[in-house]
């Protein structure tokens, strides 16, 4: 239950105290009195009858009683409108504040985020964060985004300076599908994969037998990998081979403009940087097969659905066993017994698939991708690409918020914010488009709390309890079946692999399947809306660094992050309880390719 957060409310005022205190800043001294709220609102409405009342004493006065009616009725809709604002003002006041539930839980989960931080040890390149001191001078609600712009400014440095390109483990999509491939996270069946500005015709021809091979029933998704930013739309669905027979033509064109299309992260204060990072990126493309999706009720909830009609912008996919593709000369054999085929097309660059358990090849010249996604977990949680696919609705051809009257087919994913090791938060996300539910770690390890975290009127005495935690009860099976706990474990095991302080993780659930989460993608520069959680996230990250409790290794010599590896046991579902989050990291061996991490106990 909520009261276990619950600290009492304290009759004091905010007015010019400062959001920091202290030598390191992060004693709250500012706490918002509930009886505020009350007493605005009646302020409002006093007013607001007041009003009324002159209005119609002036009316009856000078006896014009046609106009009485349109002045009583405009005045109750200046005061409602106000007494809405002011209650939506003050909401979010009280949702960001040092007491709502965010403020609650950061103080409940501080202690465990510091041993962690404590323990843990970070790849040399996150830690360059230079100018981190400044978070403790920008408002509350820009401390993430200041976060995010430090450590992009640092990596871009780090670039410019040593040439190192550890932002590709986010910015360039085949890496990180690659890297999650080699350090044994499981992840959607890769089928193939290209490097290359140009794509010819053989390249075409090569992609319509792929798709005919690995489609014949369900969906198959091409992804950019140069292209990381939503509103690129860097994702196209293929239906089937026959629905790629009928829209061929539209295919190839969308592949053409989207590799001659250059990544750009308008909108973000980081995006100079940012760009500065993805300029060096060789366009390319990769294929995913589509994952089991889970049922939605559109008629109790209405999606923002970010699809247009060529397909869904989120391709998803579950499993672990490669799919199959052809593709002219060139095999290589894979590592775990499977073999893998290729072909090199144009100037380094080339289409590979990869096929049967262990890593494919590498197919073409220096630009042929991996193949088959291998034996990523086994045991009761490895899913085979048969086993998890299943061929979902076509897309919509209903425009955002449409209700339709129908149960259809969705993607579910939770999106893990991960802290020093520790999955902190998890929010719903469904075919693409962010709900208002989150869940939280719970007083116990292994247990979690529901939050609705975009809640407009949450600390607002009563109106605050008609927006539930939950979008929609039919959701229960997300956390009954054990999935946020799938998620949140496979989240750390990916922020450790990685041995980074700050991650987002996004995971993909299927009803029905318990041990069957995915990862779909990792962010290192996170856009996500996180209400009132977005401050205090920011504060544990940079809590560490002010305080001087972070261990790192490597150095500016030490190989890319993306193309380390970890413990392949990092990512088994059940292979490590969730716990305290820094547990898991201890449990996984340093990165091998960095010789000599190892924290200075010995851990």
């Amino acid at each position: 239950a909520r009261s276990a957060w619950t600290t009492p409310f304290a009759p004091s005022m905010c007015g010019g105290v400062p959001w920091y205190e202290g030598a390191h800043g992060y004693e709250f001294v500012c706490v918002h009195d509930v009886r505020t709220v009350v007493v605005l609102f009646l302020f409002w409405a006093v007013l607001a009858v007041l009003g009324l009342c002159v209005l119609t004493a002036w009316t009856a006065r000078n006896r014009q009683p046609k106009c009485k009616a349109q002045i009583a009725v405009s005045v109750c809709l200046l005061g409602s409108t106000v007494a809405i604002y002011g209650l939506f003002a003050e909401g979010r006041r009280r949702s960001h504040g040092p007491y709502s539930i965010a403020g609650q839980y950061y103080r409940s989960q501080r202690q465990r985020i510091e041993a962690a931080a404590k323990s843990v040890v970070v790849h040399w390149a996150w830690a360059q964060l230079h100018g981190i001191a400044s978070v403790t001078q920008v408002p509350p609600d820009e401390m993430y985004e200041h976060m995010v712009l430090i450590r992009l400014r640092s990596l871009a440095a780090l670039q410019r300076r040593f040439g190192r390109d550890d932002a590709l483990i986010e910015k360039d999509k085949c890496r990180m599908v690659e890297w999650l491939r080699d350090n044994g996270l499981r992840q959607p069946p890769l089928l193939a994969q290209w490097r290359g500005p140009n794509a010819t015709s053989s390249k075409m021809a090569a992609l319509n037998a792929l798709v005919a091979n690995a489609a014949p029933r369900s969906p198959v998704y091409l992804k950019c990998c140069h292209l990381t930013q939503g509103r690129a739309d860097s994702v196209l669905k293929v239906s089937s081979a026959t629905w790629l027979d009928t829209h061929e033509t539209k295919v190839h064109a969308w592949v053409r403009a989207k590799l001659a299309q250059r990544a750009d992260d308008v909108g973000r204060p980081w995006r100079t940087v940012a760009n500065e990072l993805t300029q060096s990126i060789t366009p390319g493309i990769f294929v995913q097969a589509a994952a089991k999706q889970s049922p939605l009720d559109d008629v109790l909830l209405m999606v923002e659905s970010n699809r247009d009609k060529m397909g869904s912008r989120e391709g998803v996919s579950t499993g672990s066993s490669g799919g199959r593709g052809t593709g002219g000369s060139g095999g290589a054999r894979g590592s775990g017994g499977g073999s893998a085929s290729a072909s090199g097309i144009g100037d380094h660059s080339g289409i590979s698939s990869g096929s049967g358990r262990g890593g494919g090849g590498d197919g073409g010249d220096s630009g042929g991708g991996s193949g088959g996604s291998g034996d990523n977990v086994g045991g009761d949680a490895a899913i085979s690409a048969e086993d998890g696919v299943l061929a979902s609705s076509p897309p919509s051809d209903s425009m955002s918020g449409r209700a339709r009257s129908s149960v259809r087919m969705a993607t579910f994913e939770i999106k893990v914010e991960v802290l020093w090791g520790v999955a902190y938060i998890g929010m719903l996300n469904i075919d693409g488009s962010q709900m208002g539910s989150a869940w939280l770690r719970g007083d116990v390890d292994g247990t979690f709390r529901l939050h609705s975290f975009l809640n407009p009127f949450e600390g607002v005495p009563l109106l605050g309890r008609l927006v539930p935690d939950l979008d929609q009860p039919s959701f229960e099976w997300i956390e009954r079946e054990g999935h946020v706990a799938c998620a949140f474990t496979l989240a750390e095991a990916t922020a450790c692999a990685a041995a980074i302080d700050q991650i987002r993780v996004d995971v993909i659930v299927s009803q029905g399947r318990k041990h069957a989460c995915v990862v779909n993608e990792i962010s290192i520069s996170s856009a996500s809306r996180m209400g009132g959680h977005s401050s205090f996230l920011a504060k544990l990250w940079a809590e560490p660094y002010l305080n001087g409790w972070v261990t790192t290794c490597g150095d500016h010599n030490s190989q890319p992050v993306h193309s380390a590896m970890a413990n392949r046991n990092a990512g088994r579902t059940g292979a490590v309880p969730i716990s305290t989050g820094h547990n898991l990291k201890n449990s996984s061996r340093p990165l091998s390719q960095q010789g000599g991490c190892r924290h200075p106990s010995g851990r």
